[in-house]
């Protein structure tokens, strides 16, 4: 007889079980558009203070963490963030450049966001300029969210017509 309340415990255990789970794991989905949003969100604002040239809004927006240029591994130039300047960026919007992403990958906690994607530079001139991007969201007090440190590694430059 214990033998069969223990079957129909642990029965009624993993039904239960596997229902939470299945409640966690159905909104799956809404939680990765959520997360894409929040994080289309925050990476435009940047874009847009680096493509309307506000420097000082774009210092603020990446916080200590700034971006610098440098030589990768098998001479790859990259940004990353690091406490110098945004002397690249400025190089770039100096000339022109304005700044686009595609998002492919994101992943969100209660204090960070991690998101990859595909930042692309264009000019005037049409020459495209490609970093496959990864960056990191930290949220501060106040439920404010600031870029805390990217990585961006330069993968392609093209020119178009």
């Amino acid at each position: 007889k214990t033998y069969n309340t223990m079957r129909v415990a642990t029965f009624a255990g993993l039904a239960v079980t596997s229902l939470f789970l299945m409640s966690i794991n159905s909104p799956v989905e809404a939680r990765r558009t959520l997360c894409e949003k929040k994080l289309s969100m925050l990476w435009n604002n940047f874009i847009d203070t680096f493509n309307d040239r506000h420097w000082s809004t774009l210092q603020h927006e990446i916080l200590a963490e700034q971006f610098t240029y440098a030589s990768g591994h098998g001479g790859v130039p990259y940004i990353q963030g690091s406490a110098n300047s945004t002397a690249y960026f400025k190089r770039l919007a100096a000339e022109n450049y304005t700044m686009a992403i595609t998002l492919d990958f994101c992943s969100k906690g209660t204090k960070l966001l991690v998101g990859g994607g595909v930042l692309v530079f264009t000019n005037k001139d049409g020459i495209k300029m490609a970093f496959r991007s990864m960056v990191v969201f930290k949220k501060y007090k106040y439920n404010q969210w600031k870029m805390y440190r990217s990585i961006d590694t330069k993968v392609a430059e093209l020119t178009t017509g």
